[in-house]
């Protein structure tokens, strides 16, 4: 009877020695059995190995396109990059939201404090006060897309919000939330258009906590607002010594209203003082009233 002839590597004819050792009388039919177990041993384990490399590069990749994705981001708490604005980390200064320094060393706290000024002074329905704005403060103006989230029947985190707020407003979205008060957040819409969906929604029954969100309009929205008017006066009866003092003559303005402007060219040529002046309405604006100048 002929034989197959069979390929031996090293560590198959060890084995084959291992084996002819303890049986003389083995078959070439179970040897070569053997043979192929040991084959398919080996086979398997480099799929394995193989299954492992492939694993771990493609996990690598995700991290590394991550990456370069969160590169693009823009923070918009503190302007870095890498993050979004939920996951930032910085803490910014109470008072100037700077991060480049602790709130309790606020160069702020050493600066003159503004105090309200009183226009209009010669009659009540003239009357206003006026707060100086700090000129380096620029406050987030309100493009339409501000909101309020309120929580009802439990507690969320913010996290849980946005998660709640990617099913209905899906995207790849910056989320400015911020949690103002206990279960209230501002929030600002990706458009104003997600912001009317969800104002139309009204409440959101969330599942998982049982909670139930509400959706507002923003606190601004509330307040009540009136618009301050400018008008040109004409002041008749001043001294020339008064006349000829340009910041005295914006006291005059302020017994009306908060004097804008002198037109000093104008006042000279003659015995009129023309200013401009806000004033909350210029038809009550008196035809003379007193005053005492000390000149």
């Amino acid at each position: 009877m002929e034989q197959s002839a069979l390929a031996v590597t090293p560590q198959v004819q060890q084995v084959a020695h291992a084996v002819a050792t303890v049986q003389p009388a083995v078959t070439a039919h179970a040897l070569q059995q053997v043979l192929q177990g040991i084959q398919h041993q080996n086979i398997t384990q480099g799929v394995k190995a193989g299954n492992e490399v492939a694993t771990l590069n493609s996990e690598s990749m995700k991290g590394a396109k991550k990456k370069d994705k969160l590169a693009d981001i823009i923070c918009f708490k503190c302007d870095d990059s890498g993050h979004y604005a939920v996951d930032c980390q910085t803490v910014l200064c109470l008072f100037c939201d700077s991060a480049k320094h602790a709130s309790d060393d606020c160069p702020k706290h050493d600066m003159p404090k503004p105090t309200a000024v009183m226009y209009g002074l010669c009659r009540d329905d003239l009357l206003f006060f006026d707060i100086p704005k700090s000129a380096e403060v620029k406050s987030k103006r309100d493009s339409g897309k501000n909101g309020r989230i309120r929580v009802k029947g439990g507690s969320m985190t913010v996290h849980q919000i946005i998660k709640e707020l990617t099913f209905f407003i899906p995207g790849n979205h910056q989320w400015d939330i911020t949690q103002t008060e206990e279960n209230l957040f501002s929030v600002v819409y990706p458009s104003k258009a997600d912001k009317a969906r969800l104002r139309k929604i009204n409440d959101i029954k969330v599942d998982e906590s049982g909670c139930t969100m509400f959706f507002e309009e923003g606190t601004d929205q509330n307040l009540d607002s009136w618009r301050i008017r400018e008008a040109w006066v004409r002041v008749s009866g001043c001294p020339k010594e008064l006349r000829d003092d340009y910041l005295a003559l914006f006291a005059v303005g302020s017994l009306i209203g908060k004097t804008k402007q002198v037109d000093m060219e104008f006042t000279r040529a003659g015995e009129v003082v023309r200013l401009l002046v806000q004033v909350l309405n210029p038809d009550l604006i008196p035809d003379e009233t007193d005053h005492y100048f000390d000149g």
